[in-house]
């Protein structure tokens, strides 16, 4: 019987049965990512309405250097039966939910599978570019750490390469594809991360995965539903308002296709300083000196960076020291080039690292058309953005002067300004748990109502003229204000409206003087003011 087999086996005249009447291989991972021994497997697949005996069925790996000699990797045993529709897995050892376990390699190159049922070929698959006649048709073309799979599951059109696909996903035991699916592709919140609770516009982008040319589905999220219709391949966006509380806030996307809700990933939207956060950043460093960022660990406990990571406003995300570890109340400072912030700073206060895969330059002044300078996220783990900092040209002053944060307070929106001292990298700022004060700047009333005051800005000191503007805390011009008077003593109003003439929200913000001294010298005065409407 031996010897018929290999014959039926090289034969190029016998092909497989009509799709439907009996088994077909379903799916082969025969190359995948990193080692492939023991995660290699052969999915079988029972395409008929009616039960199918395995006894007499039997599996071949045909190795294209030597097609004369098939290796037997499984025969079905005597009583065992597949049931309509089910799925058969021959897998490796770290194949889970697999049926039956096999050690030979399937190999990469111009291979092949050929499934017989006594002695009769059934069906064949090849992948590579093998000599003809050892699958069916045209071989089926993958990629290293992709499965080739039939779509629809159980499609026999005697051509593998019409009726396998590669897949980004392997599915042993499962369905290759749905008729209509839906894969979540990216997400993000605008804006990208708030100190304050407040509702956030939700933007979710979806990949139409499913074989049937016409895609549908429901999808819902925080009791919201809307509708998707998509080619197949296709992408659809949609948008969903939900509101944020203090910490981490869940969401869980749902689509149904018609055969019930299933979840598509999580989503994590972060609102308020969380453990990990930023405190001290260098965007326009000395001359000579690397850019750096201070981080912070405010959490009770120990924290891993692993997974942790940052971006600017437009580069790609650069993951954190993997090993390292903060422990509660620890700095840690991440430069585009440690050894040489090391040097410029030997009595650093905290171990230094540098991001992998380069590092997220830090603008210090606005690209044409742009309102901020940069921007810098720090991201969690989960993909959640849990810290901000958004600076203008006109927060940074002097080099080597870098932005450090004032004291956190759960639930105020924090601020950012130039340090008054020298860079403190890995230390806390001396004045880092005050705010600061103006020099030769003060502001009356504060706090004011714009429906009872003017905010008078009473400046003093020898100046041969000044510049006085209202900024948000986040660094954003609200208007500039006009300054009158002469000498040593200048004064100017503002009556709670923006560059518009708008009246803005309850808050605070930041009056910034800048004044020209007699020798030609710059002066930069600021003061916090409180804003509140009754």
């Amino acid at each position: 019987m031996w010897w018929l087999c290999v014959a039926l086996i090289s034969m190029s005249g016998l092909t497989a049965v009509m799709a439907g009447t009996d088994l077909v291989i379903n799916e082969v991972l025969y190359d995948p990512d990193g080692a492939d021994a023991g995660h290699e497997f052969v999915e079988l697949i029972n395409p008929s309405a009616v039960d199918a005996q395995l006894d007499g069925v039997q599996l071949f790996f045909i190795n294209g250097a030597d097609p004369s000699s098939p290796q037997l990797l499984w025969q079905g045993g005597a009583g065992e039966i597949l049931g309509p529709g089910a799925f058969f897995v021959l897998g490796g050892t770290q194949v889970s939910g697999r049926d039956r376990t096999f050690g030979q390699s399937l190999q990469n190159g111009d291979e092949a599978l050929q499934l017989m049922r006594s002695g009769r070929r059934i069906d064949a698959v090849a992948w590579g570019q093998p000599e003809p006649g050892l699958g069916e048709g045209s071989p089926a073309t993958g990629q290293p750490g992709q499965s080739i799979g039939r779509v629809p599951d159980g499609q026999d059109s005697g051509d593998n390469a019409s009726d396998f696909r590669a897949l980004d996903v392997v599915t042993p035991g499962q369905a290759n594809l749905r008729a209509q699916d839906f894969r979540l592709l990216s997400w993000w919140p605008e804006p990208a991360f708030s100190e304050l609770p407040t509702d956030r516009l939700l933007h979710i982008e979806f990949t139409a995965s499913g074989w049937q040319p016409l895609q549908e589905a429901l999808l819902t999220l925080d009791q919201q539903s809307r509708q998707l219709r998509v080619e197949a391949g296709g992408t659809v966006r949609v948008e969903f308002t939900v509101e944020c509380a203090s910490g981490q806030t869940v969401f869980v996307p749902h689509i149904d296709t018609g055969d019930g809700a299933r979840a598509l990933g999580r989503l994590t939207l972060a609102c308020g300083a969380g453990s990990l956060v930023f405190t001290e950043i260098q965007p326009r460093p000395a001359e000579g000196e690397p850019e750096w960022v201070e981080l912070l660990n405010r959490g009770p406990g120990q924290l891993r960076l692993d997974g942790w990571g940052m971006r600017d406003s437009g580069g790609r995300l650069r993951y954190l020291a993997a090993d390292r570890v903060l422990q509660a109340g620890e700095r840690h400072v991440v430069s585009a080039d440690a050894a040489r912030l090391r040097s410029i700073y030997p009595a650093i206060g905290a171990a230094v690292s540098e991001t992998q895969g380069g590092w997220p330059a830090l603008n210090d002044t606005a690209a044409p058309g742009a309102v901020h300078a940069d921007s810098l996220y720090l991201v969690h783990p989960d993909g959640a953005v849990v810290d901000l900092v958004i600076w203008s040209a006109d927060l940074i002053e002097a080099r080597g002067r870098p932005l450090q944060r004032g004291r956190i307070v759960q639930g105020q929106q924090s601020l950012w300004l130039p340090a008054l001292g020298s860079a403190s990298p890995g230390k806390a700022a001396a004045d880092e748990d005050r705010i600061w004060p103006g020099y030769g700047l003060a502001c009356r009333p504060d706090p004011f109502d714009p429906a009872q005051d003017e905010l008078e800005l009473l400046v003093t000191g020898a100046f041969i003229d000044a510049q006085a503007a209202i900024y948000d805390l986040r660094g954003d011009l609200v208007c500039p204000v006009e300054l009158l008077g002469a000498g040593e003593h200048l004064d100017g109003r503002w009556d709670g409206r923006d560059v518009r003439q708008k009246p803005v929200p309850s808050g605070a913000y930041v009056v910034v003087v800048r004044a020209r001294a007699p020798d030609g010298g710059v002066t930069r005065l600021r003061h916090i003011v409180g804003l509140g409407r009754r």
